[in-house]
């Protein structure tokens, strides 16, 4: 067998895997509450629905800006409405490829093919984009964490520890994040630079090729403060708003027992079972986590099978409509993404 058909195989069995266990959450979602679903979807608010399925719009509005004042930063200017097709596109492609990232493999390849000589920094916004799309998600699940610190602490040990941990994990990676920000600052302080350098004789190649070139992607932005912290602020937001429309569902189907603090938390705690490589669109595993964060918080259980399955049901409209812009939005060929020379940062310092 080849590489290439070893390679086909390989994807085809995560496919089927990931559908796979996306049906077995699913089922674990609708379990003993299929005809209690069905009731309470006949009463639902479509008001509070349309409501929920305009913020998921606004969601991607934000995001198709946050990469434009990425690519903006660097020097490349591309048309706002090519910028909204390829970003749907890639939508609909994390849907269709597991992992939620395949969206961005397709802007990558995109951005690769017109970038010309400076593809490396085109690309390297999009890896940016997704740093800073999880350190907003960091930042919003630590404040979820701590403004629901009594709700966790009264909680079922597994869901306790749980978000405890992904809370620890948050405060490590925004504190490592700043670190990397900062780090010439930090580098100065006594014995921090044989630290670094202990650390990268240690650490496997792997991961220490995956630190660099987050390092490097973020000195391309080092003394631009502006851009750096406008693109945290607009990630916040989206994560911010995720819950809002989680909470808009809920109210859409009168629940009222869980409070909107909680219904912020569980969509980040959510969102980070969803980012398992193995799930196509994260599908299955964020309504089960919702639909067992809802119950902790006092949810009728028929409530909180069907407000998940109407979260994902607003994603994949979404994605949908990223699939029509993939089948008719063509993206023009010569986009207007070229550099502007004056604005070109200068060399990025690479040193881990």
């Amino acid at each position: 067998m080849t590489a290439s058909s070893r390679k086909a195989a390989w994807s085809a069995l995560r496919m089927i895997l990931g559908l796979g266990l996306a049906a077995w959450c699913l089922y674990k979602v609708v379990d003993g509450n299929v005809e209690t679903a069905i009731a309470e979807v006949k009463v639902v608010s479509k008001p509070l629905l349309g409501l929920a399925l305009l913020l998921y719009g606004c969601i991607l509005g934000i995001t198709i800006y946050r990469w434009r004042l990425l690519l903006a930063v660097q020097g490349f200017h591309w048309s706002v409405w090519d910028l909204v097709k390829l970003s749907m596109i890639g939508l609909f492609f994390n849907m269709v490829i597991p992992g939620g990232v395949g969206g961005d493999v397709i802007k990558m390849a995109y951005v690769r093919h017109h970038a010309g000589e400076r593809t490396a920094e085109a690309v390297t916004t999009i890896l940016l984009d997704r740093i800073f799309g999880l350190f907003g998600l960091f930042v919003i699940a630590i404040v979820s964490c701590a403004m629901s610190a009594r709700f966790l602490m009264g909680s079922a040990p597994e869901i306790r520890f749980t978000t405890i941990g992904i809370g620890i994990c948050a405060v490590g990676a925004v504190i490592a994040t700043i670190c990397v920000i900062f780090r010439q600052t930090l580098q100065r302080l006594p014995g921090v630079s044989h630290l670094i350098a202990f650390a990268g004789r240690v650490l496997p190649a792997a991961i220490s090729g995956i630190i660099l070139r987050i390092v490097t992607a973020l000195d391309l932005y080092k003394n631009q403060h502006a851009a750096v912290f406008g693109a945290i602020g607009l990630s916040s937001l989206v994560h911010l708003l995720n819950g809002v429309i989680l909470l808009c569902i809920g109210r859409a189907f009168s629940e009222t027992t869980v409070g909107a603090t909680i219904y912020v938390l569980t969509i980040q705690v959510a969102n980070v079972f969803a980012s398992i490589p193995i799930l196509p669109g994260g599908l299955g595993a964020r309504d089960l986590a919702i639909k067992i964060f809802l119950e902790a918080g006092g949810a009728d259980p028929g409530k909180a099978a069907v407000i998940p399955l109407f979260f994902t049901f607003v994603m994949v409209a979404w994605m949908l409509c990223g699939g029509f812009f993939f089948m008719f939005g063509k993206v023009a060929k010569d986009p207007d993404l070229q550099a502007d020379t004056d604005s070109q940062p200068a060399p990025a310092d690479t040193q881990a």
